[in-house]
């Protein structure tokens, strides 16, 4: 059992697979609204979608961070959305 003082923790060290970052902890400010609102306005989305102001967030906030890997079901809503804003750096696997 983990809580054993004896035992292994539950949780333990490895190099592979780690993360630099799991979560942006902050909102986007008004400049990011603003990036929101213009990569609503100009992605061109496949037939039959409507923009979405989620995919736009989170294309923003791997934008910002780059070096993104980002998980979808639906890729070609977050791909349109990250080349509105030219995100560089990112990259989208449907899963």
């Amino acid at each position: 059992m983990p809580q054993v003082r004896s035992s292994a923790p539950a949780m333990r060290p490895t190099a592979a697979g780690q993360t630099v970052r799991i979560m942006c902890a902050t909102g986007p400010d008004l400049t990011g609204r603003q990036r929101i609102g213009s990569a609503l306005a100009t992605a061109e989305l496949p037939p039959k979608k409507r923009p979405d102001a989620v995919d736009a967030l989170v294309a923003l906030t791997a934008a910002r961070h780059g070096s993104a890997v980002v998980l979808t079901s639906d890729p070609d809503d977050l791909t349109a959305h990250l080349k509105a804003l030219d995100a560089q750096d990112v990259h989208v696997v449907q899963v």
